[in-house]
């Protein structure tokens, strides 16, 4: 558990990261300046997707555990991770970070070749903003429940549409483990299996997952994989991050 002195440290680090990737460069007065309301240099999409290197590959490689059988607790579901859903894309996969109770619950597609090689989440240029990310919205990484809607890295790095429903139940399965108070959605594809709505429909304000029997507040925004491909895009997220740094949820 953190100190309330480190929690501050980081929080006022992971702050002055956040706003020197979204553009800030210097406060010059005492006046108080919404930076991140200029619009971004350069053109911006209108509708940003994420990155992708191939078409996606035939829905024929996930895990079909019965939900019936998946475990009953954290610890179970952690060691037989390798046989649930999502995991058998590669022949390595990783298993969630975190624990019951957790403040928030962190939902991205998948694993990140670097999380992969070190055996954890936020490893890597990708979780590495992810957490300053979290931080920067007041929402502590050591505090949060990390994982993935796929734990195994899918050929061509994208999900088969036809397997987002049964990753989708199994991430509805663990948000029930952990009862986090909110869920935060990283990228198109935990979008659009976590909230059935596309990411630019669903960004900057809350949705709601249900998941045997109760509900749990989610916010999406991009995945910090398109955010390095994207950098305009960063006070955007920004804007969606706010609802995180508002307590919105509680």
């Amino acid at each position: 558990m953190l100190s309330s002195q480190d929690y501050h440290h980081k929080l006022a680090a992971s702050a002055l990261a956040w706003w020197r990737d979204a553009g800030l460069d210097y406060v010059t007065d005492g006046q108080t300046m919404n930076w991140l309301e200029q619009p971004p240099t350069g053109p911006v999409p209108a509708k940003p997707i994420e990155t992708r290197s191939s078409p996606p590959i035939a829905p024929a490689m996930v895990a079909k555990a019965p939900m019936s059988e998946l475990p009953a607790d954290l610890p179970a579901l952690k060691a037989m991770i390798a046989s649930l859903p999502g995991s058998s894309y590669d022949s390595h996969c990783l298993s969630p970070k975190g624990e019951a109770g957790a403040t928030a619950l962190v939902i991205a597609d998948f694993p990140e070749e670097e999380e992969i090689a070190a055996g954890e989440f936020g490893k890597g240029p990708v979780g590495t903003l992810m957490t300053n990310m979290l931080l920067a919205a007041a929402i502590v990484p050591d505090l949060t429940y990390q994982t993935a809607l796929a734990h195994s890295r899918p050929a061509g790095a994208s999900l088969p549409k036809g397997d987002l429903g049964i990753l989708a139940e199994f991430a509805r399965h663990q948000i029930a483990l952990v009862k986090p108070k909110i869920v935060v959605l990283f990228g198109s594809a935990a979008c659009e299996a976590m909230l059935s709505q596309e990411l630019m429909q669903a960004r900057g304000r809350l949705g709601f997952i249900n998941h045997n029997g109760g509900k749990t507040a989610a916010i999406a925004t991009f995945h910090p994989r398109t955010l390095i491909a994207q950098p305009q895009l960063k006070a955007q997220a920004w804007k969606d991050l706010r609802v995180l740094a508002r307590k919105d949820y509680l």
